[in-house]
C-alpha cells in the first residue's frame, strides 16, 4: 500500500502553508445541538507543490510527507461519520495508512529558479471533491509540479473532508464531514434555484477560501511572507519572490471540487476580493446536481466564462449517468464550441473515484495507474497548449462517437469502447476537431 514515485523534468518538493483571517460567518445554517455557525472562516490553508533542486532537496528535507497529519484519532472519527463503519474498525488501516502511505516528495526544500531567465513558474489551483482532502489528489498535484507548476492544493475547511483541524473561535479541533441531517436551517431555504442548501453554501464558502489563498499567495510571491500565518515553519522563503506568474492560473478540480470551479467562474465576486486570474480550466467528473435546474440555460445565455478555454474529462461511471450527463453535454457542448482550444471527453472504463489517489494504493492497481497517467498526461498537454498532439499520439485508442450498449439497464449498460479508449464528446482543438456524439444505426444509442 504505497503511491507511485514520481517521474517528471523536476523533483518535487512540497509544504503546508495557513493564512490568519478576520472570523466570516457564512449563511444562516448552525449545528444541530449547539446552534452555534455552521460554516465559520478563520484561517486558510493549502498544500503546496512545486519543483526543486535533486540535490538540494535531499541535502535540506527529508523525502516523503504523510499522506494523512495526526492525530490519527480524528481519521477514525472522520471515516466512521462519512462511511457509517465502526471507528474501531477503522483505526487499525488508518494506522497502517500512516505508517506505509508517504507523498513522495521532499518536505519544505526551496523553490528551483525557472528554466528560463526572465521566465516564472505557471500556476495551478487544484480543488478537491466530498471527502477529499489537500493530499487526496497528491499524485496529479505531483506530476503537473515535476512538469514544471505551481500547485496549490486547498484544504477545504467546508466540512467536506473526513476530518479536518482548524481554528473556530480562536480554539483549533477536530471537525469532521457535514451532512445535511447535521444541520438546523431557515424554513424556505431550499427551492428550485437552490436544490441542495448545504453545497450551496460549501460554494460560496470555498470560493472566499480560494480568493483568500490565492491573496496571501500573490502576497509570498510579492516578497512579503506574513501573510502565512505559520511561515517560521519554512525557511526558503526568498526562493520564491518574483518566481511565479500570478497574472495567470489554471483551476483544477475534481467532482464537487469540479461544482466549485464552475461556481467561482459563473458567480459575482465577493465584495472586497480582485477576480482570480483564471486563463482555463481543467475539470474532471463534474457534478452538477448541487447546481440550479436552469443553470445550464442561464450560463449558455448569460455565461462570459464559456470563452475560457475548458478541458472536461469524464469517468466512464459520470458518463453512463443519463440525466446527468445530458446536462454536462448542454453545457459543455456550449462552452467547448465557444472557447477554442476546448475539449469534452471520457476515459472509457474509469470510475469516479479515479482522479483521486485512492485506486492507486492498492496492490493490485495497474490499470487505475494508467488511467492516471492518462489523465495526467492530458491535463498536462491542455496546459501546454498540446492537446491535439496527445490526442493524434493515441491512434486508434480515439473515439469520435458515444455508444451505449443496453442504455436502459442500469445493470448491463456499457461504453462500446475499450478499457483506456477516450471518446471525444466535443472539441475545438486544432489540428484535431472530433466533433460531437450522435446516433448509432446498429441498435445501440448515445445515451
Amino acid at each position: 500500500m504505497v503511491l507511485p514515485q514520481i517521474k517528471g523534468n523536476h523533483a518535487v518538493g512540497t509544504s503546508y502553508w495557513k493564512s490568519s483571517l478576520p472570523r466570516r460567518v457564512f449563511g444562516s445554517a448552525t449545528l444541530k445541538g449547539t446552534q452555534k455557525p455552521a460554516f465559520v472562516l478563520e484561517e486558510v490553508a493549502f498544500q503546496i507543490f512545486y519543483p526543486c533542486e535533486d540535490k538540494q532537496a535531499v541535502k535540506a528535507a527529508p523525502f516523503g510527507i504523510g499522506w494523512i497529519d495526526s492525530p490519527l484519532a480524528k481519521w477514525a472519527d472522520g471515516y466512521s461519520s462519512f462511511l457509517g463503519y465502526s471507528r474501531w474498525l477503522l483505526y487499525p488501516l488508518i494506522l497502517l495508512t500512516s505508517i506505509m502511505v508517504k507523498v513522495p516528495a521532499f518536505s519544505g526544500p526551496p523553490l528551483k529558479p525557472p528554466p528560463s531567465e526572465g521566465k516564472r513558474w505557471p500556476l495551478v489551483f487544484f480543488s478537491h471533491g466530498l471527502a477529499g482532502t489537500r493530499t487526496t489528489y497528491s499524485q496529479l498535484c505531483s506530476k503537473l509540479a515535476a512538469e514544471g507548476h505551481i500547485v496549490i492544493a486547498m484544504e477545504h475547511r467546508d466540512g467536506t473532508s473526513p476530518a479536518c483541524t482548524y481554528p473556530v473561535d480562536g480554539e483549533s479541533s477536530s471537525h469532521y464531514y457535514l451532512k445535511p441531517e447535521a444541520l438546523d436551517w431557515q424554513e424556505g431555504v431550499k427551492s428550485q434555484q437552490n436544490p441542495m442548501p448545504l453545497r450551496t453554501q460549501q460554494l460560496e464558502m470555498r470560493h472566499v477560501e480560494i480568493l483568500e489563498a490565492f491573496k496571501a499567495f500573490k502576497s509570498v510571491i510579492g516578497g512579503d511572507k506574513t501573510t502565512i500565518s505559520n511561515h517560521n515553519d519554512y525557511r526558503y522563503w526568498d526562493s520564491w519572490k518574483n518566481q511565479v506568474d500570478v497574472e495567470s492560473m489554471t483551476f483544477v478540480g475534481h467532482s464537487f471540487g469540479g461544482c466549485t470551479g464552475i461556481h467561482l467562474l459563473s458567480h459575482a465576486i465577493p465584495e472586497g476580493f480582485e477576480a482570480l486570474p483564471i486563463s482555463k480550466a481543467i475539470i474532471h467528473d463534474p457534478w452538477f446536481e448541487p447546481l440550479s435546474a436552469d443553470f445550464e440555460e442561464n450560463a449558455i445565455q448569460n455565461g462570459n466564462f464559456l470563452s475560457i478555454p475548458v478541458l472536461v474529462i469524464n469517468s466512464g461511471t459520470f458518463t453512463l449517468w443519463r440525466d446527468h450527463f445530458a446536462r454536462e453535454e448542454a453545457l459543455f457542448g456550449a462552452w467547448v464550441q465557444r472557447a477554442k482550444g476546448s475539449i469534452f471527453t471520457t476515459l472509457v472504463g474509469s470510475k469516479h473515484m479515479a482522479f483521486s489517489d485512492f485506486p492507486v494504493l492498492l496492490p493490485w492497481s495497474k490499470q487505475a495507474i494508467l488511467f492516471h497517467h492518462d489523465m495526467h498526461d492530458l491535463s498536462n498537454a491542455f496546459i501546454e497548449d498540446k492537446v491535439g498532439e496527445f490526442l493524434l499520439s493515441k491512434g486508434d485508442r480515439i473515439r469520435k462517437e458515444l455508444i451505449v450498449d443496453n442504455p436502459e439497464d442500469n445493470k448491463r449498460k456499457r461504453i462500446r469502447a475499450d478499457v483506456g479508449d477516450f471518446v471525444v464528446h466535443f472539441s475545438s482543438i486544432d489540428p484535431v476537431d472530433f466533433g460531437s456524439s450522435s446516433t448509432s444505426d446498429n441498435g445501440a444509442a448515445p445515451i
